[in-house]
């Protein structure tokens, strides 16, 4: 069953749209909907729970993928910048903007502790850590996990 979901958003990534912005923000949709159904899957959520966790992880998600973007600007003010004055008030906003994604993390915690209580937090939080892991295994592939290492050669001297 685990191997079919992510089979699944393999393809759900992979599928190819229109536009590569329409592209990416249909898969993140999807990725978002898969994981909200896997999530009320294992956890055995009933459909009020599965509802309203729904309504929270989208929630979130928009205010961090909001949220993000105000970061990713502002880091390339600092960057790009000649003026020391626009450098260090870009720099004060970035710091506000960083303390909010962390806020904002916690309020989901605080939340799904409230909907679910704290077994099921524990169970989310595995859960989401298991398949945010799989999701980077398919995306970048590393040396360490799934690759198999050859043995060092041999040197045959005649």
């Amino acid at each position: 069953m685990k191997n079919i979901g992510f089979s699944i958003l393999f393809l759900l990534v992979s599928y190819p749209t229109f536009s590569e912005v329409e592209q990416n923000s249909k898969a993140k949709l999807q990725l978002e909907d898969l994981l909200i159904w896997k999530i009320s899957d294992e956890l055995k959520l009933t459909p009020d729970q599965e509802k309203k966790i729904s309504d929270i992880i989208k929630s979130i998600n928009k205010k961090k993928s909001e949220n993000t973007v105000e970061i990713d600007a502002l880091t390339q003010t600092i960057i790009k910048s000649e003026n020391e004055k626009d450098k260090n008030k870009a720099f004060q906003e970035l710091k506000k903007k960083l303390q909010l994604h962390s806020a904002i993390s916690v309020d989901e915690l605080e939340q799904i502790k409230n909907l679910l209580g704290i077994k099921k937090l524990a169970q989310y939080l595995e859960l989401k850590n298991d398949i945010s892991e799989k999701v980077k295994s398919i995306i970048l592939p590393s040396d360490k996990k799934g690759g198999k290492k050859l043995p060092p050669p041999k040197v045959i001297e005649e």
